[in-house]
């Protein structure tokens, strides 16, 4: 993938559905090379994911969530500052929850380019956090390392708490659905603060489920 997929990988991360004028003007190039661009960017992701279309415009679909979780490392070292400790921590527990399985040390020191050292020191600190979640780290010989969950309700706050500021625009949110419950959220006039941590809890829910 080049830089120009990632970039619009980013843009569909971060924004969810979005239609063809939006994308062209996040380019600055016509709507007909942006077909193009999106074309190109569909062939890159092979079988991790595709490009769909409805009538709100275009969106991911993930195949493959162990594939395209390899091409999002792609999008985060091109971001990644590693002296962030919080944010590589961040990384670190987010491929955890998502892929639920034993994951190769090597994997994610390569993935986050840093040592074994350092991911050994990061995954203490990440045990640290989940002590207060009632969720673990289990580390098993030659498999690797994996999160142990117990509550889907410790889980969702840990992402609230902890994650939620450095993944957001990788967590895809019904878009729909939440700005529905937003909306009315407003109509009832609750209180603005309310309505921000409601929407980022159903975002985290649906996530999950």
């Amino acid at each position: 993938m080049n830089s120009l997929d990632y970039r619009l990988l980013r843009y569909l991360l971060a924004n969810g559905t979005s239609n063809l004028d939006e994308l062209a003007e996040s380019e600055n190039v016509s709507t007909r090379t942006m077909q193009k661009y999106i074309h190109e960017l569909g062939e890159s992701l092979g079988d991790a994911a595709e490009i769909r279309i409805n009538k709100n415009g275009y969106f991911l679909h993930i195949l493959n969530y162990r594939q395209f979780s390899l091409i999002q490392s792609g999008v985060f070292k091109q971001n990644i500052d590693n002296n962030d400790k919080q944010k590589r921590q961040a990384e670190i527990l987010f491929r955890l929850i998502r892929e639920r399985d034993f994951i190769p040390m090597d994997e994610i020191a390569d993935q986050l380019s840093v040592s074994r050292g350092t991911l050994s020191k990061d995954l203490e600190a990440c045990r640290e956090w989940l002590k207060n979640y009632n969720l673990e780290i289990e580390s098993a010989t030659s498999r690797g390392v994996r999160l142990k969950v117990g509550s889907t309700v410790d889980l969702t706050m840990l992402i609230y708490n902890h994650l939620f500021d450095y993944v957001q625009s990788r967590i895809f949110k019904d878009k729909t659905l939440v700005d529905s419950v937003v909306s009315r959220l407003d109509s009832a006039k609750i209180k603005t603060s309310t309505t921000q941590i409601f929407e980022k809890i159903m975002q985290i829910v649906v996530f999950l489920t």
